[in-house]
């Protein structure tokens, strides 16, 4: 298998991956776009904006000293490697380091095929920040003029830097992928557990050191998401409307994939038990688990609320039942008829949103 063939059967696959994606999430991508045209005067300023918005951070730390800059540099250069490492299960699935090893290909075609993969998730967000600060070079907002030029060449040096650690994240992923560091399997994680502790080590155990990884890592990620909604509505109180129906958008879309992802990965392992002196968690542990990091948002976000502003009681009282039923449904197993879900998605949604812009006064 030559470098073209290998890299074709690697896009084929990304392809098929993100149709399926696509599929599971077209519905609230659709959602969120028509609210966001909804809330809007002019549709168009507001797609113009957004390479702006995602720009303007790192022009303003410019403008405020070299400390700062240097803060926003390195933050943007994190930032860069974020769309590497979630596009990774497209191009890359862990599952095919055994079968590379299989095939008579030299190390140099998978690097560089590794390396045309890398572009494919590091571009877009590239890109887009190429854009805002072009737009904010021609606009050259007040007080931005004498940094701009310092504020380019500090974007650059980020989008260098975001490149040299996604390539030494993936040198990581391959030689974790190497023989030797298999996952650990049912049999290892049931050694040395006491039966008193056997349900929380096979809740808990499998997202560290498990086949449950990538479960794992989403809650982690949704738990850090969680309180930014709350931030930003410490920040910019007048968008208040705007940060609570994100905080839903985030909680349902979050506990949905979150519930997906464990029910795909523990339940092999919880039936492969079924034969052991080991009690399977209970359904409420593992949908507790799930309901975690929307709940910590909206208690973040109502601590916000009750701290620093007057909100309005019934509508306030509506999104926070508007959540609780949202977060609960979307933590339940899917059922059969994918048309009743959405339905019922839609609708909480939608509900939850008209409230949200009645809460702030």
């Amino acid at each position: 298998m030559g470098r073209m063939d290998y890299h074709a059967m690697r896009m084929r696959h990304a392809r098929s991956r993100l149709a399926a994606g696509l599929q599971r999430w077209g519905l609230w991508l659709l959602t969120f776009a028509a609210l966001l045209v909804m809330g809007a005067n002019d549709p168009l300023a507001l797609l113009a904006g957004l390479p702006v918005a995602l720009a303007l951070p790192l022009f303003s730390a410019a403008a405020q000293g070299p400390w700062p800059l240097a803060g926003a540099t390195l933050a943007y250069a994190l930032a860069g490697v974020l769309p590497v490492w979630l596009t990774r299960p497209l191009w890359w699935p862990a599952r095919w380091a055994e079968a590379e090893r299989a095939l008579p290909l030299p190390a140099s075609v998978l690097r560089a095929s590794d390396r045309r993969c890398l572009r494919w998730g590091w571009l877009p967000l590239q890109g887009l920040l190429a854009l805002g600060a072009a737009l904010l070079w021609a606009l050259d907002p007040p007080g931005l003029h004498a940094t701009r030029s310092l504020a380019v060449a500090a974007l650059a040096l980020a989008a260098l830097a975001a490149a040299v650690l996604a390539r030494a994240l993936l040198r990581r992923w391959r030689a974790a992928a190497a023989p030797g560091h298999a996952s650990d399997g049912p049999a290892t994680l049931a050694q040395g557990v006491q039966a008193q502790h056997a349900q929380w080590a096979l809740l808990l155990r499998p997202l560290w050191r498990g086949p449950a990884r990538r479960s794992g890592r989403a809650l982690a990620l949704l738990l850090a998401a969680a309180p930014l909604p709350a931030l930003a509505l410490m920040g910019w109180p007048a968008h208040g409307g705007w940060w609570l129906a994100a905080q839903a958008l985030l909680a349902m879309a979050g506990t949905a994939e979150l519930q997906r992802r464990l029910h795909d990965e523990l339940a092999p392992l919880w039936a492969a038990c079924a034969a052991l002196p080991l009690r399977t968690p209970p359904p409420r542990a593992a949908r507790t688990l799930v309901c975690a990091p929307a709940a910590l948002g909206v208690a973040a976000t109502l601590a916000v609320l009750l701290g620093a502003h007057r909100p309005h009681p019934l509508p306030l009282a509506g999104w926070l039942l508007g959540m609780a039923v949202a977060i609960w449904r979307a933590s339940s197993a899917p059922t059969a008829r994918a048309d009743h879900d959405a339905a019922w998605t839609l609708l909480v949604l939608a509900l939850t949103f008209a409230f949200a812009s009645q809460v702030m006064p």
